[in-house]
C-alpha cells in the first residue's frame, strides 16, 4: 500500500483515541479528514479488502471505523482472520526460547 494517500499525513488521524467505548472517537475533525482522504485514495480497494479480511479492531481503514467494518463483514458474510494465526509459529518459537532460558 505504498501508494496510499495516508502515508503523507499524520497517522494519528487514522488512529484516534477511543475512550470508554464511545462512538464519537471516529467522528473527530481529524478522523473526518482521514475519511475524506480515504475516499479518494488510490489504495482504497486494497485497504478495504485488507481491513475486512483481518480482524482489525483499531483505527480507520478505507474510511471505516471498527463498528462499520464489523457491520460490513456481517452483511457480506465475511469471517475475519486473526493476525495471531499468521504469527503463531513465531510466537511459539519465542515462548520456547524464553522457557529454555528462563
Amino acid at each position: 500500500m505504498k501508494d496510499a494517500s495516508c502515508v503523507q499525513y499524520d497517522p494519528e488521524w487514522w488512529f484516534p483515541i477511543e475512550i470508554g467505548g464511545s462512538s464519537t472517537w471516529s467522528r473527530t475533525p481529524e478522523a473526518m479528514k482521514a475519511r475524506e482522504i480515504c475516499a479518494s485514495c488510490p489504495a482504497f480497494d486494497e485497504c478495504r479488502e485488507y481491513s475486512l479480511r483481518f480482524d482489525i479492531i483499531h483505527g480507520i481503514w478505507a474510511g471505516l471505523d471498527r463498528h462499520e467494518r464489523y457491520a460490513l463483514q456481517k452483511k457480506l458474510g465475511i469471517t475475519p482472520e486473526s493476525f495471531s494465526l499468521d504469527y503463531r509459529p513465531h510466537m511459539e518459537y519465542v515462548v520456547r526460547k524464553v522457557a529454555d532460558h528462563g
